[in-house]
């Protein structure tokens, strides 16, 4: 027999409480999160969806849409296939998790350059060739709705062309 009490899903404070997300929309955003597990994207079917969360397809769709416009969540189409759903508290964990990497593995190192030695690139000489090269570089010109215009009278006459009337 399958233990319903089996595994957990951890998720920020902020969209606990969150009083503009319905209670369904926070129910379907704990369901996507608990899909992706070590991912930041899943892809169930709202059919899916829908048996899990004891509601209708339409409803789903409502708490998903829900959840794109709060921005927790990114909805990609597949075609006929069910979408793809990006959930940005995931991605969000996954460059926190990176930059405290970085962080630690970069606090022993000392600093390369200081502000005597950084000049902004005024003085140096690729810079001002680069600058040279801009300024004399020639504009371009547009040509796509460059043509002569035609006389007022051109269609009036045309008109009368195409009457009989000439």
């Amino acid at each position: 027999m399958l233990d319903k009490r089996k595994g957990y899903t951890i998720s920020e404070n902020y969209i606990m409480d969150d009083v503009n997300l319905s209670m369904g929309a926070y129910r379907c955003y704990q369901m996507l999160l608990s899909m992706c597990q070590d991912k930041d994207y899943c892809y169930p079917s709202l059919k899916y969806l829908a048996e899990k969360l004891g509601r209708s397809v339409k409803q789903v769709s409502r708490y998903i849409s829900e959840l794109v416009n709060a921005k927790l969540i990114n909805k990609r189409r597949r075609g006929s296939i069910s979408n793809i759903y990006t959930v940005f508290a995931k991605v969000k964990q996954f460059f926190s998790n990176i930059n405290h990497t970085v962080k630690e593995k970069t606090k022993d190192l000392k600093p390369t350059t200081t502000q005597k030695n950084v000049t902004n690139g005024q003085n140096n000489p690729i810079v001002k060739e680069i600058k040279s090269v801009a300024k004399n570089k020639p504009k371009k010109v547009d040509n796509f709705c460059n043509y002569e215009q035609r006389d007022p009278n051109y269609y009036l006459s045309l008109e009368y062309k195409l009457l009989g009337w000439e």
